[in-house]
């Protein structure tokens, strides 16, 4: 079955402890994208066929999660006081959460990260956007 991805909810936290703050005006998620890029070559010159043959590295890169938000400073979670600036500016790792919609707290994917990016648009005729980038930094909770 499918799920509406509104009200999907972008959230961080200090630590898992703490209360999670619900980033304000987003306009969509995307990731984590983990990726197991290592590889190892063992193709060797008694290898029959043409193609090389490989076995799984060990380690898997859990990649990043990009997201837009209608970009407002004066809104807390945007703030260069205690926002999205400010994680930038300080590389603060943060407990990220993003809460699928209508689910409750164990339908959250969950992973450890900082805010590596952040792009704003000012384009006519329309709202100030900002695109941002969370470099994961650990495990993924999948639920």
């Amino acid at each position: 079955m499918a799920i509406s991805a509104k009200p999907t909810r972008l959230r961080f936290a200090a630590t898992t402890t703490t209360s999670y703050t619900t980033v304000a005006n987003v306009l969509d998620v995307s990731g984590p994208n983990p990726a197991r890029d290592d590889q190892i070559d063992v193709t060797d010159i008694s290898s029959t066929g043409t193609y090389r043959t490989y076995l799984p590295g060990p380690f898997v890169d859990p990649g990043e999660v990009s997201f837009t938000i209608f970009y407002d400073p004066t809104i807390a979670t945007h703030s260069t006081s205690s926002g999205l600036v400010n994680l930038l500016n300080t590389g603060s790792t943060q407990v990220w959460r993003i809460q699928l919609a209508g689910s409750s707290s164990a339908q959250n994917i969950q992973f450890p990260g900082y805010v590596s990016s952040m792009e704003p648009t000012m384009t006519v005729g329309e709202a100030v956007q900002a695109s941002l980038t969370i470099r994961v930094t650990g495990a993924i909770n999948w639920p």
